[in-house]
């Protein structure tokens, strides 16, 4: 975890070169990975602005997104089809993040204008199955809040090991396979490819205690055993 912070307060860094100041936004277009956190904090350690977008996002729905939240750069992941062309001013492969920061100095973080609670942290565009796709205005309190309640409710263990399936581009992931597992210290692992082989392998062999899963990837499993 202190490994995480370094990186994050240099991803912090490169920002700060890049003339991100509190409240510029920046684009996250990519699958599960550990730069996806890595980034997350070193945005919100600024008081930067993320936009998480989920890899199914078709090149048309990626227009409508990017043309409301104006994004300054935007982080892609290698092998999702599409790029941000001009919806952005320079984009990079999140794949890249740890080459990139990786001479930088840690930024030195000013405690006079540190982010707040009633700061935005994120915007998270809904799917818009009911209607046009809009962006949800997250705070840094929201989130905090929900951890809060969340480490409350489950009480969770530092022995624990977690593996992350759910899109990071979604709160819900962001929650309760993320931020909650910061905060209690609980190991992560992330893959590359999500199938029925590499959740078993990972099962057995980082020797998982939790998932956090939803319908579809129980559908998954089961189509796998079947």
């Amino acid at each position: 975890f202190s490994d995480g912070y370094s990186l994050s307060l240099k991803t912090a860094s490169f920002l700060s070169q890049k003339s991100f100041a509190k409240g510029d936004k920046v684009a996250i277009w990519a699958p599960n990975m550990p730069e996806y956190p890595i980034l997350y904090f070193g945005c919100w350690l600024i008081g930067v602005i993320t936009v998480p977008i989920d890899i199914r996002t078709t090149q048309e729905t990626l227009k409508m997104f990017l043309t409301k939240a104006k994004c300054k750069i935007g982080f892609k992941g290698k092998f999702i089809p599409g790029s941000f062309g001009r919806l952005v001013k320079e984009s990079f492969y999140l794949e890249d993040l740890a080459d990139l920061i990786l001479s930088l100095p840690i930024c030195q973080l000013n405690p006079t204008s540190g982010v707040l609670p009633d700061d935005l942290a994120e915007i998270a565009f809904t799917s818009g199955t009911t209607g046009t796709p809009k962006g949800v205005m997250l705070t840094h309190g929201n989130f905090l809040s929900d951890v809060e309640a969340l480490t409350t409710a489950f009480p969770f263990k530092k022995e624990y090991r977690a593996l992350s399936l759910l899109p990071l581009s979604h709160a819900f992931e962001q929650i309760a396979d993320f931020l909650a597992l910061y905060q209690s210290g609980i190991k992560v692992t992330y893959l590359e490819r999500i199938n029925t082989l590499t959740i078993l392998q990972a099962l057995r062999k980082s020797k998982i205690t939790s998932v956090v899963l939803v319908p579809q990837v129980l559908r998954l499993l089961i189509n796998g055993i079947e």
